[in-house]
């Protein structure tokens, strides 16, 4: 009896290393997930100037420097997007925009929820000239049945 345990304790020891890589290759595997809901908004944003919204959930909250600073609900991005145009100046139409993200300072995922602060760069270009915003975004998402979601979207200028 005193060996079959011992069996069973050792056998566990030795399955320990490999329970615990596979958590954290899961975890890993989790981390890029959600960190490409955050690249594919960025990706939408560079590529057409389009209106992301399909990494967005419908309860989405959007915090800005941007005049009135929230924006929330189904229209969040729309507002934000109408508010940020409607704050730059005329010449400011024909300006490139784009957003790019640095390494990631924070990813935590618990169960279907994660949190996210990304250093950035918000680049706008306009006859030739370019300008650079440092800030930080920070993110929740929401585990859906569509996948990650983001629930919370804030910029933080430095």
């Amino acid at each position: 009896m005193a060996i079959d345990k011992a069996i069973v304790a050792f056998s566990v020891l030795l399955a320990m290393p490999f329970m615990t890589a596979a958590r954290a290759a899961t975890t890993e595997q989790q981390k890029g997930q959600v960190l490409a809901v955050i690249q594919s908004v960025a990706d939408e944003w560079n590529k057409a100037q389009v209106t992301p919204t399909s990494q967005f959930g419908t309860d989405l909250t959007i915090v800005d420097n941007t005049p009135p600073y929230l924006f929330q609900g189904p229209e969040a991005v729309q507002n934000w997007l109408r508010a940020y145009r409607d704050a730059q100046p005329p010449a400011a139409t024909k300006a490139e925009t784009s957003l790019r993200f640095l390494e990631p300072k924070t990813v935590e995922i618990k169960g279907a929820s994660a949190y996210i602060a990304v250093p950035a760069e918000w680049t706008v270009t306009l006859d030739g000239r370019s300008g650079v915003s440092h800030g930080v975004v920070t993110a929740t998402l929401n585990w859906t049945s569509q996948g990650w979601r983001i629930a919370a979207w804030i910029w933080t200028p430095q």
